[in-house]
C-alpha cells in the first residue's frame, strides 16, 4: 500500500496553530476561575473579616466589585480601552506604591 502525501501550508498551519492555542488558553482561564480564584477571595474576604471587621455586607460588597472588574477585563473595557490586570497592578503602584509582583515572591 502506497502512503499518501499530505500538504498543508504554512498559513494553514499557523491558522491550526492558533486556534488550538486559543482553546488551551481558554480552558486555562475556566480552570483558574473554577479553582484558583475562589481559594484567593476567601483568604482575602477572611483578611478583610478579621483585620478590619468587614461583615457580611462589606464583604458581599467587595465580591461584587471584584466581578465587576472582572466582567470589564473579559468585555469590551473602558471607554474601549482593553481594562485588565495589568492596569490594577499598575494603579497600586503608582498610587500607593504597592508592587505586588514584588512583594507577592
Amino acid at each position: 500500500m502506497k502512503a499518501r502525501l499530505i500538504t498543508i501550508g504554512e498559513s494553514k498551519i499557523r491558522q491550526r496553530v492558533e486556534e488550538e492555542y486559543q482553546k488551551k488558553k481558554d480552558q486555562i482561564y475556566e480552570s483558574v476561575i473554577q479553582d484558583v480564584l475562589p481559594q484567593f477571595m476567601s483568604v482575602c474576604m477572611v483578611e478583610l473579616n478579621k483585620e478590619f471587621g468587614f461583615g457580611e455586607k462589606r464583604l458581599r460588597s467587595v465580591l461584587d466589585g471584584v466581578k465587576d472588574h472582572f466582567k470589564l477585563m473579559d468585555g469590551v473595557g473602558i471607554l474601549n480601552h482593553q481594562y485588565s490586570t495589568l492596569d490594577c497592578l499598575t494603579y497600586l503602584q503608582e498610587k500607593y506604591g504597592i508592587d505586588l509582583d514584588k512583594e507577592l515572591l
